[in-house]
């Protein structure tokens, strides 16, 4: 008889690292473990045949097994890493580790033709097993996720199991979603637009067209009520996104101010759809990006009296414990003239600190200590201010002009700035 016996190690039960499934009782188990492969004998038939005592040295069908066994590993290496469509049937296994194998050379072809084809299909009568074989080899396998439990062994009839079996989950591949920051990175003039007067529906179409030329890069969001098709249709065309806000509980003038909780938005400004966006304001809104600050506001009339005005002020900050919806509801739900003004200097400065807001005042720098003067000289042809009304689409501003009004030096950027002259 032919010894087809190589034992590296004890054959029992605790000479095997944990497998991926659980024997039935009755079974004496030897394992190897190589390369994500498990081969696993029950030996009650060859523990009784082919011993060394039968004339052949131990020693030399060890070395054969050996030989024939490293082959098989080689090919199964080769066939797992290059043949990326089998990937998917090959589980891992969870540590190299001592082994101990008794395989006949039939079981050694067997295994040599499991590790080429890797069909892991059961051999049983109505799949005869590959031609030398000398025993029929069923498969069958628990799931990986039982990787790790301890298996029982005893003597029984011989038989062999090889793992991986058709029955085995394939592993996932794909890899896990990641969720990507949202990056902040719009900069947005915002408007409130409701109502029916040409000198806010209109208003906001001119400052959709202005914006492009002014504030280049910037979006215009529109929060609207508006059932006039042709008039979204034509801020549409300029660029303007619109946000439908019919039925929010929000006070009309504030829901502009939503934009402050959008996490896509980097920087934002409020503006009025009656006044004009102009090149004085935008050098203005330059100066305070440069500056680093969160905050801003302007304030260029003596009538500008409050420290946050509803269509002259902009952020680049969210406090992160601000839920401005919620406190918005919280504060009022009416839709009453300067509700958005009370709001800002009311419950919202609760948030913010005065120092970390850049402000330009043209006339009340004093009342209001860390302001500095706007850095361009006013337009005399139009006498026309930051945040000045506009009745006609086209024409002048028409209400509270600062025509001729003096700036006080102190809130001068440059002293022969009397109230804008050259």
């Amino acid at each position: 008889m032919v010894d087809r016996t190589l034992d590296m190690s004890s054959p029992h039960e605790n000479a095997c690292p944990p497998v991926p499934w659980e024997w039935e009782p009755g079974f004496d188990t030897a394992c190897s473990v190589a390369d994500g492969w498990l081969l696993h004998e029950m030996t009650a038939a060859d523990q009784t045949t082919d011993r060394p005592e039968d004339g052949v040295p131990a020693s030399t069908s060890s070395r054969r097994a050996f030989i024939a066994l490293s082959f098989v590993l080689l090919l199964g290496v080769r066939t797992i890493f290059f043949d990326q469509s089998t990937l998917g049937n090959v589980p891992v296994a969870s540590s190299l580790g001592s082994f101990s194998l008794r395989a006949s050379q039939g079981m050694i072809k067997q295994a040599m033709d499991r590790v080429r084809n890797l069909t892991g299909v059961a051999h049983t009568k109505e799949n005869p097993t590959v031609a030398g074989s000398d025993q029929d080899v069923p498969i069958t396998v628990k799931p990986a996720s039982t990787l790790g439990q301890t298996t029982t062994a005893s003597t029984a009839a011989g038989k062999r199991r090889i793992f991986p079996s058709t029955t085995t989950p394939k592993p996932s591949l794909v890899a896990e979603p990641v969720t990507k920051p949202v990056t902040r990175s719009k900069r947005v003039i915002a408007y409130s637009m409701y109502g029916s007067k040409p000198m806010y529906l209109r208003g906001m179409v001119q400052n959709a067209r202005l914006a492009k030329v002014i504030y280049p890069g910037w979006e215009v969001w529109v929060y609207h009520d508006s059932t006039n098709t042709t008039l979204l249709d034509e801020l549409r065309s300029h660029g303007a996104k619109l946000i439908d806000m019919k039925g929010s509980r929000v006070p009309k003038m504030q829901w502009r101010f939503l934009t402050m909780n959008d996490r896509s938005v980097e920087r934002f400004i409020s503006r009025d759809t009656d006044s004009r966006l102009t090149l004085r304001e935008k050098a203005a809104v330059d100066e305070w990006v440069k500056s680093g600050k969160p905050y801003h506001t302007m304030r260029d009339h003596p009538q500008h009296g409050v420290f946050l005005l509803g269509g002259m002020f902009g952020m680049a900050k969210t406090p992160a414990s601000l839920n401005v919806e919620k406190e918005i509801l919280k504060f009022s739900t009416s839709n009453a003239k300067q509700v958005d003004q009370n709001f800002l200097n009311g419950p919202f400065r609760k948030f913010i600190k005065t120092a970390d807001v850049f402000q330009h005042d043209a006339f009340l720098c004093q009342r209001f200590p860390g302001s500095i003067g706007f850095p361009t000289e006013r337009d005399i042809s139009t006498w026309d201010h930051v945040g000045s009304a506009h009745v006609a689409e086209l024409g002048p501003n028409d209400l509270s002009s600062v025509t001729r009004k003096i700036a006080p030096i102190q809130c001068r950027r440059n002293a022969s700035w009397i109230h804008g002259r050259r």
